[in-house]
């Protein structure tokens, strides 16, 4: 059974918490960033108990942690009116 608890479910919080946002993205919902969020934690505290220590695992799920409050602070909705269009690079 510590293949499947061996860290108290930390791993699998995460998992579900990045299916949730992944599925909240993709419906253009807001609080899918704060799922990112909070899958970044849990795996900031998963690679943290490993031995030894993950530093590589923590140190880029703290930039994923960031990115993601950031992005649900600037975060406007498709079709808002402060919402800027997709740029593909091309003048009009």
């Amino acid at each position: 059974m510590d293949f499947l608890f061996g860290h108290n479910g930390v791993d699998w919080i995460a998992g579900a918490f990045m299916v949730l946002m992944l599925w909240r993205l993709a419906h253009h919902k807001r609080d899918g960033f704060l799922w990112s969020a909070g899958a970044a934690i849990a795996w900031i505290v998963f690679n943290a108990r490993l031995t030894p220590v993950s530093a590589p695992g923590i140190a880029i799920n703290a930039v994923v942690l960031v990115l993601s409050v950031r992005s649900y602070l600037v975060w406007k909705a498709p079709g808002s009116e402060n919402a800027k269009p997709a740029s593909d690079g091309a003048e009009p």
